[in-house]
């Protein structure tokens, strides 16, 4: 019960501690905490009580943004070298390697457009999640062309 109106109830339906510390932690949490395999200091290190499910990065259901992410960036890593010797390979002038570089990071130049599209049209009820699929579908596809289609002789 609130003592005054300018106090706000907690959101979490878990209360623990005393009233100078207070932790709130929802019973799902608990449960899965008593089941873990995990050390107690790993799994609060992995799964903070304080904060919400939705905001944990490492739960199974909201895994897929960090993974992306890592995924992009090993596979920028990656690219960078040949991306820049295989024009010179090629004998490419400066202005058609210039364009290559160009041509790569107009993508990157699209990613609010993305955002807003994604955040406004959810596809299969997801917001993110979809999108990531529909987007690593495509690349995919586009590296098992590549192989299949280029003469690498």
């Amino acid at each position: 019960p609130l003592q005054n109106d300018n106090e706000i109830e907690p959101l979490h339906p878990l209360m623990i501690g005393d009233n100078d510390d207070e932790e709130f932690v929802d019973n799902a949490t608990l449960i899965e905490q008593e089941d873990s395999i995990l050390p107690i200091w790993l799994y609060e290190f992995l799964y903070p009580p304080k904060v919400p499910r939705e905001c944990q990065m490492f739960r199974m259901e909201n895994i897929a943004v960090p993974a992306c992410y890592l995924l992009v960036g090993i596979l920028q890593g990656l690219q960078g070298p040949f991306i820049n010797v295989y024009p010179l390979f090629l004998n490419a002038t400066p202005a058609q390697q210039v364009t290559l570089s160009s041509i790569k990071s107009l993508p990157a130049s699209f990613k609010i457009l993305f955002g807003f599209l994604s955040d406004n049209l959810p596809l299969m009820g997801y917001r993110r999640k979809s999108y990531m699929f529909v987007g690593w579908l495509i690349a995919g596809a586009s590296m098992f062309t590549l192989l299949w289609c280029s003469d690498l002789n």
